[in-house]
């Protein structure tokens, strides 16, 4: 009675241990396509391969794995992982295919459009999920603070050259204004800067969202108006001019989908004019869109 006691017991512990692992190898993949959203790929890497290790059985892990490591421009590895996955899913025939041209393209860059997964549904689709290759653009509006209190906002581009680093423009519109009046007298005026910029932005990873670094450097049209109303009569002059500018700033990026994120950001911009300069800080939110 006590060996068929003690029996029973091992049987049920070894049934629990490995429904443990299975669930355990299942969480590891659940992290791992939640870091591969937020383009987290060398911790999504690290999850799938707990996964693989807890599972070796697991086609999703192995493609998973190979995603991650395709996206870090590691080819001959991805190959690997795709191939083990391949092998476990062979009814996958995108993925077998995918792995076919990969074999030809191992130790160049390749822009083929990773294979989505299987039935399972547990790999994310790295063709969609990453932003290089791809034309980025920010739309945004906010205040802008100077000795006065201004608006404005703009519409960016770029173009990812790697995995953190873009090549683009800025282009925004700020507008300042003031009015005075006494003594049967009122006067108003305003300055407006419509910038043009060359400009860099690097990406920083973390989970689940980006930081980012941003500068530009270009040309700024001010223009200038001054009203003047006294015993009704009213004079205006204005003025326009073309100087060159430089900006600085960062912010930040919250994913909110595929191909879209949010953002806020600040900017220093300085504009170089004759005789002096203008300042001017732009404070923001906004959208982003993978095209």
């Amino acid at each position: 009675m006590k060996r068929l006691s003690l029996l029973g017991f091992l049987i049920l512990a070894l049934g629990f241990t490995g429904t443990g692992f299975a669930q355990t190898a299942a969480q590891y993949i659940g992290a791992g396509n939640q870091s591969y959203a937020a383009k987290d790929y060398v911790k999504g890497a690290q999850y799938y391969q707990a996964a693989v290790q807890l599972d070796g059985n697991s086609a999703a892990a192995f493609q998973g794995l190979g995603n991650c490591q395709y996206m870090l421009g590691k080819n001959a590895e991805a190959l690997s992982a795709y191939e083990k996955a391949s092998a476990l899913d062979p009814n996958n025939a995108q993925l077998s295919s995918f792995v076919t041209t990969l074999k030809a393209k191992v130790g160049a860059a390749s822009s083929v459009a990773v294979p989505t997964p299987g039935p399972a549904g547990s790999a994310v689709n790295a063709g969609s999920s990453s932003n290089e290759g791809k034309f980025e653009l920010d739309v945004h509006a906010g205040v802008a603070v100077s000795s006065q209190t201004g608006f404005g906002g703009g519409l960016d581009g770029f173009v990812p050259l790697g995995k953190s680093f873009s090549l683009g423009a800025i282009t925004g519109f700020y507008t300042f204004g003031s009015s005075a009046s006494g003594y049967g007298a009122s006067a108003s005026s305003s300055i407006n800067f419509l910038e043009l910029m060359a400009a860099g932005k690097y990406r920083i990873d973390a989970n689940g969202f980006h930081p980012y670094i941003l500068g530009g450097v270009g040309m700024s049209l001010v223009m200038q108006t001054v009203s003047v109303t006294f015993l009704g009569t009213t004079t205006s002059v204005s003025a326009s001019e073309m100087d060159p500018m430089i900006s600085i700033g960062g912010g930040v990026e919250f994913p909110m989908g595929q191909g879209m994120n949010f953002f806020a950001q600040g900017r220093y911009s300085m504009v170089m004019q004759n005789g002096g300069s203008s300042t001017y800080e732009p404070i923001e939110a906004g959208l982003n869109f993978n095209l």
